[in-house]
């Protein structure tokens, strides 16, 4: 089940990914600033790219069966992502929809981490 939570956690950060570096604009929208300049749509598609990579992460974990608590530490490390980003909307355009996404989905992220740090592989 957690390894399940771990791959519907990586898609859906390539999947947003992806959507950022081809539709910035939208994404911005989701991400909770606006993209109306290049500076900030450039912006936008730095974060899809590092979004996608770090989904990308997470799926190569699981691909090569790494251990449950390997795969804890990386989740934990992906876990800074929303938090940064939680900061980055409260300072660009404060409170919003964007913003229960972003921090909404920390504690989510470290409960999988901690469990699967529990986990003892055989």
């Amino acid at each position: 089940m957690l390894r399940f939570l771990v791959a519907l956690l990586g898609t859906g950060l390539v999947a947003v990914g992806i959507a950022a570096v081809l539709a910035p604009g939208f994404a911005a929208t989701l991400y909770g600033v606006e993209a109306a300049t290049l500076s900030a749509s450039v912006f936008v598609r730095a974060a899809g790219a590092r979004d996608v990579a770090i989904g990308a992460i997470l799926i190569a974990l699981l691909a090569r069966r790494c251990d449950a608590r390997t795969m804890g530490i990386a989740v934990l490390g992906a876990t800074l992502v929303p938090v940064f980003d939680t900061v980055t909307v409260l300072q660009a355009s404060g409170m919003r929809l964007a913003l229960i996404l972003h921090a909404g989905s920390i504690l989510p992220m470290i409960v999988i981490a901690i469990a699967l740090m529990g986990v003892r592989d055989k």
